[in-house]
């Protein structure tokens, strides 16, 4: 049930040079019998909003740490094209002397060196462009651990990172559902609904 109250109050007179003090006490309270359980409900209704909340922001620290893994596994795989592109153009490099030496010869025609060129300049283009595609991925892990992106680096490992995956058991126990945040989240709005009615 509710109740309320109210306190007293002191009303102080001066007379004939004599001060005197009058008190008078006040009390009243009334009560309401909570029949139905609205006030009950409404605070179970409150405290199954917040859960829900927090579930969301569970939910978002999850999302948030999510796209850090993909971000990282992206660095890593552009870590690995980067050194098959460098690779690349280091072939191409060498197949255009070889070709400008056999067209100085005489051995070659013009337009064989013009392929080498725009074979290697094709590869550079790649390199140039995985690069960027890199230092993004880079700049992405940065804002996601709360770094600078201007002076944070994560040192290439080029092809010798190998991701391992971890086993997953064939069967999985349904209690896996109840940890998701999304699930909770929507397990306290439906109690909190459910408080409401």
């Amino acid at each position: 049930g509710t109740g309320t109250g109210s306190g007293g109050t002191t009303v102080s007179t001066v007379s004939n040079g004599r001060s005197s003090n009058n008190y008078r006490l006040e009390l009243q309270a009334s009560w309401q019998p909570d029949l139905f359980g609205k006030i009950g409900n409404t605070v179970r209704n409150a405290r199954y909003t917040q859960q829900a909340r927090l579930a969301d922001l569970a939910n978002a620290r999850l999302a948030l740490q999510g796209e850090l893994v993909t971000d990282y596994l992206s660095l890593r795989a552009a870590d690995a094209q980067l050194a098959l592109y460098a690779s690349t153009v280091d072939a191409y490099q060498r197949a255009l002397a070889i070709t400008t030496n056999r067209y100085n010869q005489g051995i070659a025609p013009h337009s064989d060196v013009w392929q080498a060129q725009s074979q290697l300049a094709s590869a550079q283009s790649q390199f140039a462009g995985e690069k960027r595609t890199r230092a993004q991925f880079e700049d992405a892990v940065a804002v996601l651990v709360g770094e600078n992106p201007a002076t944070f680096t994560i040192a290439s490992l080029g092809t010798a990172w190998q991701p391992v995956t971890p086993d997953i058991p064939v069967a999985l126990p349904s209690t896996l559902l109840e940890r998701r945040p999304d699930i909770a989240s929507a397990e306290r709005e439906i109690a909190a609904a459910n408080a409401e009615i």
